[in-house]
C-alpha cells in the first residue's frame, strides 16, 4: 500500500529546499555522486541495448511518486501483477510517495519516477543535474473552468468578478484566460485574477464558499461542483506533454538494460489499461494493492486513463507549445533548448520491443 513517508534510500528533502539551491551547492549538498560538482550540461548516455531480447542486470525496482493518486502509478502496478516487468527480470518492485519527485531520485532513494516536465529540464539544462526525462507519463491535460453557484458566463461580462487559475501571471492561469477567451468573454476585462495557494482544492473551496466566481478545476471536482449548484462550462482536452518518467545519468550507464525494460514494461500496461474492458481487473489489481476507490474514482476513470501517454512518447509541436506558454508567462526561459535535456534512445527500443513506432520519430 502507498504511503506518504520519505525514501530510507536517500536523503528526502523539499522540492522548494531544492529550486533554492544552485549549481555548486548542488554538488555539495549531494555527496553520493549523483550531482556534478560544479554546472555543467550532461552528456545523455546513449547504451540503450540493441537485442530483442534484454534481461534486467537488476532484480529489484524501487520506485517512487509525489502524488497518492492511483492515476499516477496504475501503469506500475499493471506491470507488476502481469508480469511484464518479470519478462525482463526485473521480479520485485516497491513503490513509495513523498512530496516532491526531484530531491529522492537525485539523492539515490529511488531509480524512477515523474515529473513536471519544466524543472526536469531546467535542473538538467541550467542546474547541471545529471537527471535525463525519458519520455512522458501524460501527455494530455484536461482544460476545465466551473463556474460557483448563482454565477453564469452573462453574469460575468463586465463584472470584474473574481476568479482564479491558481498564481497569478502563471500557465495555470493562461490557460484559465484562453478558456474564458473561447467562450466569449475578455479574460483581461471582464473579470479579476486573483492568486489562490494550495492548490486545485483550494480553489474549488474558494468557489463553493462564494469567495470566487470561477477558476480551474479537475475531474475530480465536477461532482462536488454541480451537486452543490455550480456549473462546468469549458471542459477540454488537449494534447501537451506536461511531465514525464525521470532517472539519473549514472543509472542510464550502470545499467542500460533496465532503464530499457522498465519503459517497456510500463509501456505494455498502458496499452493495456487503455482499453475500456479492462477497467474492473485493473481497478481489481490497485484495490489489492491497497488503493481505495470510491465511487467517484471509479466514475472518472476513464478521464484518468486517457491522458496516460499509452506509448510514454510525445509530438513535438506539443514540447514546443508547452515551452512557448512557459516563455510568455515569464515562469520559463525563451527559447529554451528542451531537445538537448533528454534522452529517447531507451524509450525508441521499449517501444519497438512493443511492436509500435517511434514517437516522436526524432528530434
Amino acid at each position: 500500500m502507498s504511503q506518504n513517508i520519505a525514501t530510507p534510500r536517500g536523503k528526502a528533502f523539499s522540492r522548494r529546499d531544492f529550486l533554492k539551491l544552485g549549481g555548486t551547492a548542488l554538488g555539495g549538498l549531494l555527496v553520493a555522486g549523483c550531482v556534478p560538482a560544479a554546472v555543467a550540461t550532461p552528456v545523455a548516455p546513449t547504451a540503450a541495448p540493441t537485442s530483442a531480447k534484454l534481461m534486467s542486470k537488476l532484480d529489484t525496482l524501487h520506485l517512487g511518486y509525489d502524488n497518492p493518486n492511483w492515476s499516477h502509478q496504475v501503469a506500475d502496478y499493471v506491470a507488476r501483477e502481469k508480469g511484464w516487468f518479470k519478462e525482463y527480470g526485473l521480479n520485485n518492485m516497491d513503490c513509495i510517495v513523498f512530496d516532491d519527485a526531484l530531491p529522492p531520485i537525485i539523492g539515490g532513494g529511488v531509480q524512477f519516477t515523474a515529473a513536471d516536465t519544466q524543472p526536469v529540464m531546467e535542473a538538467n539544462k541550467d542546474q547541471g543535474v545529471d537527471i535525463w526525462y525519458l519520455g512522458t507519463r501524460r501527455d494530455k491535460e484536461d482544460m476545465l473552468f466551473g463556474l460557483a453557484p448563482g454565477v453564469s458566463l452573462e453574469s460575468l461580462k463586465g463584472s470584474g468578478k473574481e476568479v482564479s487559475g491558481g498564481k497569478v501571471g502563471s500557465r495555470n492561469e493562461l490557460l484559465g484566460k484562453m478558456m474564458l477567451k473561447e467562450l466569449g468573454l475578455d479574460p483581461e476585462k471582464d473579470v479579476t485574477w486573483i492568486t489562490i495557494g494550495g492548490g486545485s482544492d483550494t480553489r474549488l473551496a474558494a468557489l463553493l464558499n462564494g469567495g470566487l466566481a470561477g477558476c480551474n478545476i479537475q475531474v475530480r471536482h465536477i461532482k462536488l461542483l454541480e451537486d452543490a449548484g455550480g456549473t462546468v462550462v469549458y471542459r477540454k482536452t488537449r494534447t501537451m506533454a506536461q511531465d514525464g518518467y525521470i532517472t539519473m545519468g549514472s543509472l542510464m550507464k550502470a545499467n542500460p538494460d533496465t532503464v530499457t525494460a522498465f519503459l517497456a514494461g510500463i509501456i505494455k500496461a498502458k496499452q493495456y489499461i487503455a482499453k475500456p474492458e479492462t477497467k474492473d481487473e485493473v481497478i481489481a489489481i490497485m484495490v489489492k494493492n491497497g488503493f481505495e476507490f470510491s465511487q467517484e474514482f471509479k466514475d472518472t476513470y476513464i478521464d484518468g486513463v486517457q491522458i496516460l501517454s499509452t506509448d510514454c512518447g510525445f509530438d513535438v509541436v506539443d514540447m514546443d507549445n508547452y515551452w512557448n506558454e512557459l516563455a510568455q508567462t515569464g515562469e520559463g526561459p525563451a527559447n529554451f533548448d528542451w531537445r538537448k535535456t533528454l534522452n529517447l534512445e531507451f524509450l525508441w527500443k521499449a517501444q519497438e520491443l512493443n511492436g509500435l513506432p517511434r514517437r516522436p520519430a526524432s528530434l
